[in-house]
């Protein structure tokens, strides 16, 4: 879940019969922080290097 928005949806009905439909943010908590993965490379003489984030 970590990563994803979450929202749930939410209806609210009055005594007057008036519907009100709205859909909730949700907050996720105790995920750990990203951690940054960098991987270099020689390739054909050139260096490469990539940087990516789980």
């Amino acid at each position: 879940m970590c990563g994803q928005k979450l929202a749930a949806p939410v209806q609210i009905t009055s005594q007057s019969g008036v519907v009100l439909n709205q859909r909730v943010k949700i907050a996720v908590s105790g995920c750990p922080k990203a951690r940054a993965i960098k991987v270099r490379t020689k390739v054909g003489g050139a260096r490469a290097s990539a940087t990516a984030s789980r």
